[in-house]
């Protein structure tokens, strides 16, 4: 029996079968899943063939084409793949930074920016102008001009904090 914080559209969007796989991942990754499924949730909305028309990123996560290669596949096989058969790709994308994992704010910046994992809150990621900045822009909520490590952290720590209150989701 698996119980699973229901994060935005997970207990909707996916099934049984894919989330025992998920937190099989998570126990081997040693990352909490309910730290992964926000990631999931904001990045995909738990679509597997969801694909960002700008760069290409593809999947769950949002493989861009480079990691895809680089993890030994492609973002056109990701796109074809199930939820479930994706999660090889992503606990082979998160082995390098799972043990720095220790809230969901770190597991996006695992995904987003890895070598900002662990950072302060205040550290700023990207400034207008710049293609990062643009492309993440709906980060910057208060439209400062820049963005930070805790403005993009905020995304996953709200799907959790918001999810604690809901009843979770047990298979």
């Amino acid at each position: 029996m698996t119980t699973l914080l229901a994060i935005r559209g997970l207990r909707e969007k996916t099934d049984a079968s894919f989330r025992r796989a998920l937190v099989a991942m998570s126990v081997r990754l040693g990352v909490d899943p309910n730290f992964i499924t926000p990631v999931m949730a904001n990045e995909s909305g738990f679509n597997p063939q969801a694909v960002n028309p700008y760069s290409k990123a593809t999947g769950l996560i949002q493989f861009m084409p480079s990691t895809a290669i680089r993890l030994g596949t492609t973002v056109d096989a990701i796109g074809k793949m199930s939820a479930e058969e994706q999660l090889v790709y992503v606990e082979k994308y998160y082995q390098p930074y799972a043990s720095g994992i220790k809230t969901p704010g770190d597991s996006y910046m695992a995904v987003f920016m890895p070598k900002y994992i662990g950072q302060p809150a205040e550290t700023v990621i990207a400034t207008n102008p710049s293609n990062v900045y643009t492309q993440n822009k709906s980060f910057d909520h208060t439209n400062k001009g820049y963005i930070t490590v805790g403005d993009v952290e905020a995304t996953s720590e709200a799907l959790y904090a918001a999810a604690l209150s809901q009843p979770p989701i047990v298979d």
